[in-house]
């Protein structure tokens, strides 16, 4: 979880996908899906958004309808009022909001029929769904509504985690860029070399390990030319090409905590793909909640981009 703490601390972002139209919060096609979910609720709803992060889904919901009283849960450590710069316009509502850090959804520390509905993004399938849906139903008022989108198998989300996985493990393996790159930092930080710049030894030395970088990074692009493969490339490394090219700003440290980044990175994109859900697992998950539920629906949601997640709705 430790992975998710620093995510969410360091993030100035209300949810894990926060690039190009999406880093403001909710917008454009994923906005207007679930304020129209939202305007189906009564009005002064108590909703929950369950595996908030810092309040993506939860600060949409009070943006939609202001009459609302919404609180977020998350495993993680959060602190949205703390990590946010919640003065900024789009974020201001984030006060209007309670938030419950260190709460898994297999345990929700809330009385039994608090809540008139439920919502998740991308959240409650990373819990023990046998432990954490009956908790949904337990914290529902009679008639209480429960609608997540869940990760899917087969999404252009899932397709690209795919992507950047393969890629990390290229940079990762044994002897590639990032290895190559721990050595050279290190051996331009020491003080053989930073003491005696000049020397004809040190300087072999320097191009030497600039050259065969250079060469590395140049093999990996010559083989990922595809677009997605592209873009993950040029993603991780415009994170690293600086070790090498303004080397002398950047000390073990620094490389140190961009090399724990990138492998935090890595373990939040593989559960990812481990939640991610098929149309039969969804079947199983239908007929657990058939004793308690007394609807379960879902279906699959479709963006400009693509396949992007799974839509359930369970009422109680």
């Amino acid at each position: 979880m430790k992975h998710w703490d620093e995510y969410w601390a360091t993030s100035n972002t209300v949810h894990s996908f926060s690039e190009g139209q999406y880093n403001k919060g909710y917008d454009g096609e994923l906005r207007d899906i679930w304020g129209a979910i939202f305007k189906t609720m009564a009005s002064s709803s108590v909703g929950l958004d369950i595996g908030c992060g810092n309040g993506g889904l939860a600060l949409l919901g009070v943006q939609c309808r202001n009459d609302f009283n919404m609180y977020g849960c998350d495993a993680a450590d959060i602190k949205p009022l703390e990590s946010v710069d919640t003065s900024q316009e789009h974020f201001k509502m984030l006060s209007d909001i309670t938030f419950f850090p260190k709460m898994k959804a297999e345990k929700l520390d809330f009385e039994d029929g608090h809540f008139d509905f439920a919502v998740s993004q991308f959240g409650i399938e990373y819990s023990d769904l046998t432990l954490s849906i009956p908790e949904v139903y337990r914290i529902l008022k009679p008639n209480g509504r429960f609608i997540a989108m869940l990760h899917h198998q087969h999404s252009f989300v899932t397709q690209s985690s795919k992507t950047g996985l393969r890629l990390m493990a290229a940079f990762f393996s044994k002897g590639g860029i990032v290895e190559q790159l721990g050595d050279f930092v290190a051996f331009y930080n020491s003080p053989i070399f930073s003491q005696n710049l000049e020397l004809k030894d040190n300087a072999l030395t320097f191009k030497t390990y600039n050259i065969a970088l250079l060469t590395a990074f140049k093999n990996l692009q010559k083989n990922n030319l595809d677009e997605l493969s592209c873009e993950w490339y040029n993603d991780i490394s415009k994170l690293l090409v600086p070790f090498i090219m303004s080397w002398q700003s950047h000390t073990e440290q620094d490389f140190k905590r961009t090399k724990r980044s990138l492998l935090q990175f890595n373990h939040r994109l593989t559960e990812q793909l481990k939640s991610a859900k098929s149309g039969s697992e969804l079947q199983k998950i239908e007929s657990s909640t058939e004793p308690t539920f007394s609807s379960f629906t879902y279906k699959p949601i479709r963006l400009k981009e693509g396949l992007f997640a799974w839509c359930i709705e369970l009422i109680k």
